[in-house]
């Protein structure tokens, strides 16, 4: 008879947890009129540490959301999000930052408010999210680390800051599985100092925790992510093929829009 060691013994019971973790939350979603997709479980139980109840109140409270708001909530795949995807507004890097988190690149200077609505970026970043998702729920455990570029950022982007439109976009950040965020902001916009005054005032204190400005001070960025992994334009060394990144993404249309339509199954 070959005996486990205590190692093995720890890893069993670990795993014993975890499913058990996800059967109590497949019932608890059952009323919720949710497809227990367990990948889709999964990532929210990472979140909160395998707590089932803070698991299902995130999941509860992303669903109602939903159905108050399906603007925010899109069911596109990315093929469809093609010519907004290929202005590089978005993209998530190959690495991550230092506390292991996924980092994801949001280039505010590249999106134009004449050919793209506030949603049509929104649908953006969920295609983006859920690549990541999809691929690792584990890495909700992690968190994610986002680094905002504000260079070029048009003055035409203040229109989506209206109060509403803020509420609505911490409530839904707030429901993501990620545990955690760290918001990177670098470069620098003439009137970006006018856009944070005018968001500062509706964010949380958890949200405004979460910020970390730079500005055009990239040494002190490097003490969250290594050179190593972030792109030339950022003083790092790692050459980004933006473009093969964009066609995995492609290559992924048809399972992120199943998902989408698994879990974000209101009636249009």
């Amino acid at each position: 008879m070959i005996e486990c060691s205590s190692d093995c013994v720890e890893v069993k019971g670990v795993l014993n947890k975890h499913d058990n973790a996800l059967e109590q939350l497949k019932k608890l979603v059952e009323n919720l009129d949710v497809i227990p997709n367990e990948n889709y479980l999964k990532r929210f139980l990472y979140g909160a540490d395998f707590n089932v109840d803070e698991a299902f109140k995130k999941i509860k409270s992303s669903k109602e959301h939903m159905l108050d708001q399906h603007d925010w909530y899109r069911k596109d795949g990315p093929l469809k999000l093609k010519e907004f995807i290929e202005k590089d507004i978005r993209a998530v890097l190959p690495d991550c930052d230092k506390d292991g988190r996924p980092i994801y690149l949001v280039k505010n200077g590249n999106i134009d408010v004449s050919t793209m609505s506030l949603f049509d970026v929104v649908a953006v970043d969920d295609v983006w999210i859920e690549s990541i998702l999809m691929e690792r729920p584990e890495a909700a455990a992690k968190g994610l680390c986002v680094i905002i570029d504000i260079k070029d950022q048009s003055w035409k982007l203040s229109k989506w800051m209206q109060p509403n439109l803020i509420k609505q976009s911490i409530r839904k950040t707030d429901n993501l599985p990620f545990k955690d965020f760290k918001v990177h902001v670098v470069n620098n916009s003439w009137w970006i100092s006018i856009g944070i005054k005018m968001m500062w005032p509706f964010l949380p204190q958890k949200f405004k925790d979460m910020m970390h400005f730079h500005f055009n001070n990239l040494e002190s960025f490097y003490e969250y992510i290594d050179k190593e992994v972030l792109p030339i334009e950022y003083g790092g060394l790692k050459e980004v093929k933006y473009a093969q990144l964009y066609e995995k993404l492609y290559e992924r249309n048809d399972q992120i829009f199943e998902s989408f339509s698994q879990y974000r199954n209101y009636k249009n």
